[in-house]
Formats: C-alpha cells, structure tokens, sequence
C-alpha cells in the first residue's frame, strides 16, 4: 500500500496551491482532488467523460479523461492497468503537443520498467520526460520526474542517496509553496525509512514522515490519499509492536476504504489486522480478519497476498489445535509456491510448514521441512546474489549514462564556444577516468570485504554454513591422504523455536551468539565450529577418532550449564543434541560423512534431546 502516494505525486507533480495558475494547471488541481478522496469514483467519471469526448469527437477532451483514468489507476495500485493506459495515451499526448501529458505519461512508462528491475531503461525514458519538461518550462512536473529517479535509487538499495534526492525535492516545493506535493514527498521519504530490514530508529522516522504528510483537510476531501496513510501507520506500528497504535490506524484505514468501496484496501487492513492479532495471541479474533482479507484476494487474484494470508492462517490455526483445518492452510501456501519461480515464496512455504507442523506436534514432518528449507535459503541466497549482480552493473550502467548526458548538455550549451567546449570535454573525460579509476579501487577493496564477509556468519562470528563446508572439504582430503583420522559432528540446540516465541527474537539471537563464544572456549585450537543453518551447528575435529565425541559432548554440556544469557531464565536449562560420525571407510566421501552425522543427531533428537549419538 505505500507505493500509491509516490506514483500519485509523480503524476500530479505540477499541481500547485499558489497564484498565477495557468489552464492546465487549475485542471490538475481538479483532477487531483477527485483521485486523492474516492479514486474508484474518478475512474467511473473518467470512463464517462472518455465516452462523450469520442462521441463529440473532442481530442482535448479526451486527453483529459484518460489523464483521470491514469492518475485514479495510480492510487489503486494497478500498475498494469496503469501503464497499458498510458503507452495508449501517449501518443495522444504528443499529437495535441500537451507537454504536461506526454511528462506524466513518460514517467509513468519508466516507473513500469523499473518495477521490472529494468533500471537503465527506466532512466532512459525518465531523461526523456525530464527533457519534455525543461523545453516546456515545467519546472515542477521536472521536480516529479526527480522524484521517480529517487524511487529507483531506494529499489537499488540506495537509500541514502534517494533521501538525499527527496529532501531536497521537498525543500523546493516548500519554497514554491506547492503544499500537496510537499506533505507526497514527505511520505516518499517514509518509504524510503520503511522497508524489511529497517531498524526501530528508522521504523520511527517511517511513523513520523507518514503522519507529517497528512493532510489537514483529508477527511474531507483526501479520504484515499488519508486511508493509505493510516495503513501505512498501522503496519510501521505492527512492526515496532505498538499493537494498541497498530489497531487505531488499522481500523481507520478500513472503515475509510469501506466507505470508498475499495475492497482491495478493506483486504489490506484486514490482513494487517490479523497479523496484529496474531502477534497478540488472540488467534480467534486473527482467523476473522484473516479471513475477510482471504475472500477478498482470491476475488481479486491477488495470488501473493492469499499466499500471506494463508501462512498467517495456518499458525493461528494450528495454535487453536484444528489440525485439518490448518493443514488445509499449509497445503493452499504449498500450492502457490509450487507454482511460482520465486525462491523468496518457496522459501518462505517451507518455513511455514515447518512451523506449523512444529505447532501441531508433528515433529517428523517438521525436520523433514526444515531440512528442505536449508536448500531453499541457499536458493535464495543465490537469487539475492544474482540480483545484486545486476543491480550494481544497473548501478554503474546509470551512472555512466549519467555522464554522458552531462557531457552532451555541456557540447549543446557552449557549441558557439568550440575550443572551450573542447577544454571543456577534456577535464570532463580526466575526470571520469580518475572517477572510474576510484570507482574499480573501491570495487576491488569492496570486492576484498564482500568475500571476506561471505565465509563469515553476520550473527555469531563463525564460519557460515558455505564456509565450514569447504574446512571440512579439506580436512578430508587431508585426511586421505595421510591416512588421519577426522570427525565430524552436528549440533542442535534444544527447544529453540519456544526460545524465540517466547522471549522473541533477539534472545534467540543472544543464545545462539554466547552458545557459539562457550564452544569456541572448550575446543581445541585446531577444531573448527561453524554455524551450519538456524539453531544449527558443525564441528569439524581433524584427527580427533570417534571415541572422543562423548567427551566434547560431556566437555560442552558441563560449560553450557554455566551459560549466562540476558533475558533468558536461569530456570530454564539450555541444552543441545549432538550428531557425530569419523572417516572409517576407504572411499566414502564427505558427504556421506555428513549424512551419518545427520541420522546419528535426528537420533539424539528422537531419543529425549540433552544427548548424542554416533553414526
């Protein structure tokens, strides 16, 4: 729901509340008040005004209906629509030389290409429309087509340079006096503040963006535009667990899109709202605005939102102890993962599984689900890998399209000035090869810390899973050839998903952190822990023989009961399980090593856990 307000204030850029109003721009005000209060009833009018402009055959008339049509499409969201829309009315635009039109149909187009990821395409066509608007003059629809380059910025990650944009974007329409699209730019930078892996400070600047971009007159005449900002709030609230402030903005946005008739909206708050509910544990009241988001998605198609809905069922669900029903859930989640080529959504299907199948008891079931979701993580990280890849290539594609457009401007200004052009050109080009000179450094220290920090895990410092991997690669190679002995052992640390719901996340975090400190400190200096996946484990003891398994596992458990961890009981003893298997067979490969490993702690598991077991 929080992109409406950005596209909307990409289109309405030139709508001004200041004197000297021009035609054109008195008509974007008038059409902007009806999108921004009921923009299901601007696009019916839009559709009635098009019928009788073709039937007087009125030209004018009808770039106009189709300009309502493309800015009410625009806060519902249907970005399809949206763009098919505007590449048909395009051309209508040029025809009647409309250079306001042709800008906001142009920066429409490349907002399309870059939600496609398409990012140097994009920036070809929002140059195209920035150029539209400096021949005409258009000095706020220009500052729009800014604003759609400061989107692009914050879908590559860059946040900072799009804040940077948008700041000064809402600086100037403050000095023009420009009001409306001051409070759109103010919610841009919440955007920009408010994305998966924001901070608590930064869900804060979020929350206080949205509620600055409010407009004081919005349940008048800004009901939509007021809507999209109270839902906006509540999920920022969900997620700093203010759930009383959550619930207010949740219920305001619903009742607001149900007096607008926008079913889709009503769907949203409604799945906010059972999120909410279920963080709260009140799983009745979750099923019930569950629900109503459901039928409301599978009306629509929305097949990403019912794959949401339906994994947020099946944990209520399954907490309620209605096992069919939660099943059932897990098995519509399953389906649309089966169908979709996301390893986001695939992983994300697994992880539900395993945690439902976790709540209904059925513990088989759920390793079996988190043994595949160790494939799909690698999946996705592959897939994060790969689209980081291109958005840096994207990155420097931009840029240097950036630089030669800089240059042919400069060639264009001073073409009555030829040996000046000429120094001109000159210094420009030692500048962009000092530029691109610095750039590879960084790229190549960047490069240096990247691969640096991919053999390392974020939270405990250990060697990650892909790195204990390729240890252990090399003490078995070692060990073949010079006939050594070499363990290999996985540990599981017990009860950890109840740490998690219980004392919540950063606990968890906290016991896997001090578990992988007391290990490192009991270990010998040539044994290697790393941390294999989750809760998860590997210790790697070259020339270690398997007799002495029990006694690390006894060295470990004897330290783990002196563990110490910040906001976990004293009470509640921390324990794990551990798996370990040797070298013992001439050509048997690591792999195999690490599936004896595995069945020997699945054992330790079904045995009562806080034990070991070899293989």
């Amino acid at each position: 729901m929080r992109r409406a307000w950005l596209i909307l204030g990409l289109l309405l850029a030139p709508a001004m509340a200041w004197g000297n109003l021009t035609a054109e721009d008195r008509e974007t005000q008038a059409l902007e008040a009806k999108v921004a209060d009921d923009p299901r009833a601007a696009l019916k009018e839009a559709a009635d005004w098009h019928e009788r402009a073709i039937r007087a055959a009125d030209r004018a008339a009808q770039l106009k209906a189709l300009r309502l049509r493309i800015m009410a499409l625009s806060q519902l969201e249907d970005t399809h629509a949206m763009s098919t829309a505007a590449d048909a009315a395009l051309p209508l635009a040029r025809e009647l030389k409309s250079a306001q039109a042709e800008c906001e149909f142009l920066t429409v187009k490349g907002y399309k290409l870059s939600s496609e990821g398409k990012f140097v395409e994009s920036q070809r066509v929002y140059d195209q429309a920035l150029a539209v608007a400096e021949a005409a003059g258009l000095k706020r629809a220009a500052h729009g087509v800014l604003l759609a380059k400061a989107f692009d910025l914050s879908l590559m990650g860059r946040d900072a340079d799009a804040l940077e944009l948008l700041s000064k974007a809402h600086q100037a329409f403050t000095d023009l006096g420009d009001a409306v699209n001051a409070r759109l730019t103010l919610a841009a930078i919440g955007n920009a503040y408010f994305h998966e892996r924001s901070s608590v400070e930064d869900l804060r600047k979020a929350a206080s963006y949205y509620e600055r971009a409010v407009s004081p007159d919005a349940e008048r005449t800004r009901r939509h535009e007021l809507a999209t900002s109270y839902a906006n709030l509540g999920a920022v609230h969900q997620r700093l667990k203010d759930f009383p402030k959550s619930r207010k903005y949740l219920d305001r946005a619903e009742a607001l899109y149900r007096a607008l008739g926008d079913p889709i909206g009503q769907a949203f708050a409604h799945y906010r709202l059972g999120l909410v509910a279920n963080e709260e544990k009140k799983w009745l009241e979750a099923l019930v605005e569950l629900d109503k988001a459901l039928a409301a998605f599978a009306a629509s198609g929305e097949s990403t939102m019912q794959f949401n809905v339906q994994r947020a069922r099946a944990a209520a669900l399954a907490e309620l102890d209605r096992k069919r029903e939660s099943l059932d859930a897990l098995h519509a989640v399953e389906t649309i993962a089966e169908k979709s080529d996301s390893a986001w959504i695939k992983a994300n299907a697994l992880s539900s599984a395993a945690e439902t199948y976790a709540r209904l008891g059925e513990y088989d079931r759920a390793y079996k689900a988190q043994r595949a979701l160790r494939d799909a993580d690698q999946a996705l990280a592959r897939e994060s890998r790969e689209k980081d890849e291109k958005e840096i290539k994207a990155r420097f594609d931009i840029k240097q399209k950036e630089s030669e457009n800089a240059l042919l401007r400069a060639r264009q200004q001073e073409s009555d000035a030829r040996r000046l052009v000429l120094v001109l050109t000159i210094a420009l080009l030692l500048v962009l090869l000092g530029g691109l000179s610095w750039y590879i450094w960084r790229q190549r220290q960047q490069n240096r810390r990247f691969a640096d920090l991919a053999l390392r895990d974020d939270l405990t410092g250990l060697p990650n899973r892909r790195s204990i991997i390729e240890f252990a690669r090399g003490q078995y190679h070692q060990a073949l050839t010079h006939q050594q002995k070499l363990v290999i052992a996985l540990i599981d640390i017990d009860h950890f998903k109840p740490i998690n719901d219980e004392h919540g996340h950063a606990v968890g975090d906290k016991v896997l952190t001090a578990f992988a400190t007391l290990c490192q400190q009991q270990l010998r200096s040539n044994d290697r822990l790393g941390r294999y996946g989750g809760e998860e484990f590997m210790l790697v003891m070259p020339g270690s023989d398997i007799a002495q398994a029990p006694q690390v596992f006894t060295r470990l458990r004897l330290a783990m009961r002196q563990l110490d961890v910040e906001g976990w009981s004293a009470s509640h003893q921390l324990t794990f399980s551990m798996g370990a298997a040797d070298l013992n067979t001439p050509g048997e490969d690591l792999d195999a090593i690490i599936k004896r490993a595995d069945e020997a702690l699945y054992r330790a598991k079904q045995g009562g856990r806080d034990r070991h077991e070899t293989g």
